[in-house]
């Protein structure tokens, strides 16, 4: 009888060392998921800074083409090929 006495106990140490392990590891896991969020925030801001700048280095590009009197005009024209190529597929489209 004794025996399945301190077996009984043996089970409700391991349990109660379980129920304590649950509770550190879902402490744990909020706190993670807390600083993943924060991640995921923080990288979506620089995403957003990154095409903000990547848009203002091709203005600069263009007006710099636009601008530069020794002749190297090569961006600006690109960007105006493009363009013209971008208003030529819509007047395309408007004439289906």
């Amino acid at each position: 009888m004794e025996d399945i006495g301190v077996k009984i106990a043996r089970i409700q140490g391991k349990v109660e060392q379980l129920v304590a392990q649950n509770r550190t590891l879902g402490k744990e896991n909020k706190q993670l998921m807390a600083a993943i969020e924060k991640l995921v925030h923080e990288k979506t801001e620089r995403d957003k800074k990154i095409a903000s700048l990547e848009a203002k280095i091709k203005v600069l590009e263009l007006s710099r083409g636009l601008t530069d009197t020794t002749g190297s005009t090569k961006v600006a024209r690109h960007a105006i090929k493009k363009i013209l190529r971008e208003i030529d597929s819509c007047i395309a489209l408007i004439n289906r």
